[in-house]
């Protein structure tokens, strides 16, 4: 009796289908929001060069009269180069599934365009834990993020950070960070400070970023009347406190790939290089031959973050909460 009636009702009654989708998957990246400040687009090259002025000249002295001086020629330079990478997202329909997903049978909207922008979270997601990376993912073909150039020192764009110590970033142990958060922050800013040259307008950091614990910390550490946030980045969407005049913010993606770290960016000296007229390049075609009526979908950029002067970034590590 009781299976008739569930049988019945399963013959007799319609499902109640929503219209739409839910997004638990997409994300605001403060990252890309900051990132905005230094784009250049259309770049090309086979590769990408900087000069650096790493020494300075040792030979000088004070002659008087006749006495001779002795000049040399010391190269001060170096020549920084990275190559170009490529991070690309992609979607493929099936001539069928066009065919029937469409009208009234339509149960997440158009097809195309909501696979675009399931591509696209796709893409960031990954652009996200590129730009905390050192550019070894996927095979070496990750673009260059923080760790590549804000770290111990290694070697960067084929510059020895050891050798040129002018060419490394503040890299400051916080240990007893949760004793004092505001003083390390002010150390790491100070440090940044003095290692930017060309001005004052080049010389301070414009963001901190780290994850939900540490951003707490500081937040603890600081009075409620003290608290100010930052206009631009508050209307964006983005949760922050000034922080010795300089926003903080917390990221999901610091969160996920740099959880004990607090970075300190200037974005003056920085450059997210793409060859393309926008940051992502985003389209539909469909395909000729067979599988007949095939549409392909993509997200793709060739692009690369130069840190130009990796003095004037820093990051602050083993930050206990």
């Amino acid at each position: 009796m009781a299976d008739d009636l569930v049988n019945r009702a399963v013959a007799t009654t319609m499902i109640q289908f929503q219209k739409g989708w839910t997004d638990c998957m997409s994300k605001k990246l403060v990252e890309w929001f900051w990132i905005k400040k230094v784009i250049e687009k259309n770049c090309s090259g086979r590769s990408i060069e900087w000069r650096t002025l790493l020494s300075l000249d040792t030979a000088f002295g004070f002659t008087g009269g006749m006495d001779e001086h002795t000049a040399t020629v010391t190269n001060n330079y170096q020549v920084a180069t990275l190559d170009w990478r490529g991070l690309a997202a992609e979607f493929v329909i099936t001539y069928k599934e066009k065919k029937l997903c469409k009208g009234d049978k339509e149960i997440i909207g158009p097809l195309v365009g909501t696979l675009a922008e399931n591509t696209m979270t796709t893409y960031l997601h990954e652009w996200a834990r590129q730009f905390y990376g050192a550019g070894t993912r996927l095979n070496n073909t990750a673009f260059h993020g923080l760790l590549a150039s804000i770290a111990t020192p290694g070697t960067y764009a084929g510059i020895s950070q050891s050798t040129y110590a002018n060419f490394a970033s503040q890299y400051i142990d916080a240990t007893g960070f949760s004793a004092n958060p505001l003083s390390f922050l002010l150390q790491l800013q100070m440090a940044c400070a003095k290692g930017a040259r060309g001005g004052r307008d080049r010389a301070m950091i414009d963001i901190f970023l780290t994850g939900q614990a540490r951003y707490r910390s500081i937040m603890d550490a600081i009075q409620v009347q003290q608290r100010f946030v930052d206009e631009d980045m508050a209307k964006a969407g983005f949760q922050n406190v000034l922080v010795h005049g300089t926003p903080l913010a917390w990221s999901e993606s610091a969160d996920d790939y740099a959880p004990t770290l607090i970075y300190g960016l200037n974005s003056k000296q920085f450059e997210y290089q793409v060859a393309d007229d926008e940051p992502v390049d985003t389209g539909s075609e469909v395909l000729p031959g067979w599988p007949h009526g095939l549409t392909r979908g993509w997200a793709l950029a060739l692009h690369q973050l130069l840190n130009k002067n990796p003095r004037a970034s820093g990051v602050l590590y083993n930050c206990d909460v």
